[in-house]
């Protein structure tokens, strides 16, 4: 029976002290220099248009794959290996797999709660998308690493944050004005990694132009959406982020004169490669 007391003190001092040395925690990143961090982003979209009464879906999908490592300081090298772009319209197929900067490596300024200081190295990237016209990775990279919380916080910590994003790319561009509602949930396995997790809420407004086939379209609108992280203080990067959007507004063709609503429904999830 002694035995069995002491045992039961000591599960319950181990969990005790596993609640305790998950508080206070700081949570920054700082991606190692040697073996590079690899990551793949696939995002799908789903516009969904109503043009003088007609139904018709658009679909995008874009694919980017890469490999971060630390460069010092706050700076990252990135290298591509990966990335592609499908639209798929009941006009046909059109774009897929762009090589153009397959291998090559730009550097990126991070601070360690997330927030990109410094793109120009993305902008540099430039490519060509099959029947668009010419682009850079700056849009891609503007708002792939999730923001974290500064300070040490505990968990069930709440905060918001309103930021604004300009993903302009050559021959389009985008700027989001959004409101993110974000908590501190706790701690969860993800691929036997201890991982802190994030949820947010977000909402804003959003503008882009693009130009496909010779045709300029802009489009504007209202968006809500919700995200979950999950970091990994130990390690020093996130481990996967996932977020789903929903944006209603309306789409505009200036040299055609054509302009009609627009729902878009957005999910994109980016993870380290397994």
């Amino acid at each position: 029976m002694k035995k069995k007391t002491i045992l039961s003190a000591a599960v319950i001092l181990i969990i005790s002290f596993s609640a305790f040395s998950q508080k206070n925690v700081s949570m920054n990143y700082h991606y190692p220099d040697g073996k590079p961090v690899s990551y793949i982003k696939n995002q799908t979209i789903r516009q969904s248009l109503d043009i003088q009464g007609q139904a018709m879906d658009v679909y995008v999908t874009n694919l980017i794959g890469c490999n971060i490592k630390s460069a010092g300081g706050t700076n990252l090298t990135i290298t591509v290996d990966t990335l592609a772009e499908v639209i798929d319209s009941p006009q046909g197929m059109m774009g897929g797999a762009v090589s153009e900067v397959n291998g090559k490596s730009f550097n990126l300024a991070l601070k360690p709660n997330g927030k990109v200081e410094d793109l120009s190295g993305a902008k540099n990237m430039t490519f060509t998308i099959p029947g668009q016209g010419p682009a850079n990775l700056s849009a891609s990279f503007a708002d792939f690493f999730p923001v974290l919380p500064e300070g040490k916080v505990d968990p069930g910590f709440t905060w918001n944050s309103v930021d604004t994003l300009d993903n302009s790319s050559g021959a389009s561009s985008q700027v989001t004005y959004m409101t993110s509602e974000n908590k501190f949930e706790g701690f969860e396995q993800i691929d036997g990694v201890n991982c802190a997790k994030i949820t947010s809420n977000t909402t804003g407004t959003s503008k882009m132009k693009n130009e496909v086939q010779g045709m300029v379209m802009q489009t504007s609108g209202n968006f809500t959406g919700t995200e979950t992280t999950w970091f990994s203080p130990e390690s020093g990067y996130f481990i996967k982020h996932t977020a789903t959007t929903k944006m209603t507004g309306n789409m505009e063709m200036p040299n055609e004169g054509y302009s009609f609503p627009v729902v878009m429904d957005i999910n994109e999830t980016t993870e380290v490669k397994k």
